[in-house]
Parts: C-alpha cells; sequence; structure tokens
C-alpha cells in the first residue's frame, strides 16, 4: 500500500510537468491559447457523454453485471440476493461521482444561473 502512495505522490508532479510543457509546446499566443481551450472543452463533452453512458449501462445491467459477476466467481451464492439489492446504493454512489467530479459544481452553478436568467 505504501509504494502505491509513493507512487502518486511521483506521478501528480510528474504528469503536471508534462501537461505544462505540451502547453508551451503548443501555444505559442493567445490565438493557439484559445484553440486549446475550445478543444479540451470538446474533449471533456465527450468524456462527460461516456461517462454518463457508462453508469446508465451498469445501471440499467445491474443484474446482468451480477450475473456475470457469479458466473466467473467474483459474487458467490450466498452473496447474490445482497448483491442484486446493492443496486441502488451502486447508483446512488456513481451518481454522485458523476456530480461532483466530471459535471463539477461549477457547470451546475453556470447552468441554473443560464437557466434563472442572471
Amino acid at each position: 500500500m505504501r509504494w502505491l502512495v509513493v507512487a502518486c505522490a511521483l506521478a501528480v508532479p510528474l504528469v503536471s510537468m508534462l501537461l505544462i510543457a505540451a502547453l508551451q509546446h503548443f501555444v505559442r499566443d493567445a490565438s493557439d491559447l484559445a484553440t486549446v481551450q475550445r478543444v479540451s472543452g470538446i474533449v471533456h463533452a465527450l468524456g462527460l457523454v461516456l461517462q454518463c453512458m457508462a453508469v446508465a449501462t451498469l445501471i440499467w445491467k445491474w443484474r446482468a453485471l451480477v450475473d456475470w459477476g457469479k458466473n466467473k466467481g467474483f459474487v458467490r451464492e450466498a452473496e447474490y440476493e445482497s448483491a442484486l439489492a446493492y443496486r441502488a446504493k451502486a447508483s446512488t454512489f456513481l451518481l454522485l461521482y458523476l456530480i461532483l467530479i466530471p459535471i463539477g459544481p461549477w457547470r451546475i452553478w453556470v447552468f441554473f444561473k443560464f437557466w434563472m436568467g442572471a
């Protein structure tokens, strides 16, 4: 477990430095920065749609997922009914993940601000 903490502690600065180097390489002036922001917005929206589709599929096909886990030996016979009943908790967790991480509080605030006419 300690190696995982060390790996994360080393990976975050390394990835940050690589992103900064890539931005310095691609961004020469303000128009390049606007292009990078526009493309990153499109990539974010695409990633959000894909994650929402994945979460919807997991919630919709929960029984099939539990059956697959049972066939592979991940879910024991004694745990089968409780795994099926866990669907509501898993759905809540996945929806909270979507709201907090990919969508984020800022986008929710902008959405409500836009629709309230402010």
